[in-house]
């Protein structure tokens, strides 16, 4: 599997993630949100991201998918409305909730 490029933006109430998926086929594509994690697959791409915050579950995403420029748009809401957050190391948010590294585990903070 591979891990697509995305880019995440956001405002008061939405966290705007773009993630580049050129071949992917549509028909295998699923995501799925529990709490602060986001999970996406489409066959041969899969990202897995965990956010600081809760996002809002049931249906109140919007998905739109570019064929041209090979882009898929979810719109994720906000569990807490106006709170903005820092995101400055997208790296973070694939490898947490732990890393381990010489037998010690690093629990992944944010600012």
């Amino acid at each position: 599997m591979l891990t697509p490029l995305f880019s995440l933006t956001q405002d008061d109430l939405h966290l705007t993630l773009v993630i580049r998926v050129p071949y992917m086929k549509a028909s295998t594509m699923d995501y799925y949100i529990s709490g602060p994690e986001f999970k996406f697959y489409a066959k041969p791409y899969y990202l897995r991201l965990t956010f600081p915050h809760m996002l809002a579950e049931g249906g109140n995403e919007k998905t739109q998918y570019d064929v041209d420029k090979g882009e898929l748009t979810i719109i994720l809401k906000k569990l807490v409305a106006g709170k903005l957050q820092r995101y400055t190391t997208f790296s973070l948010f694939i490898l947490r909730p732990v890393f381990r590294k010489f037998g010690h585990d690093y629990r992944a903070t944010w600012e």
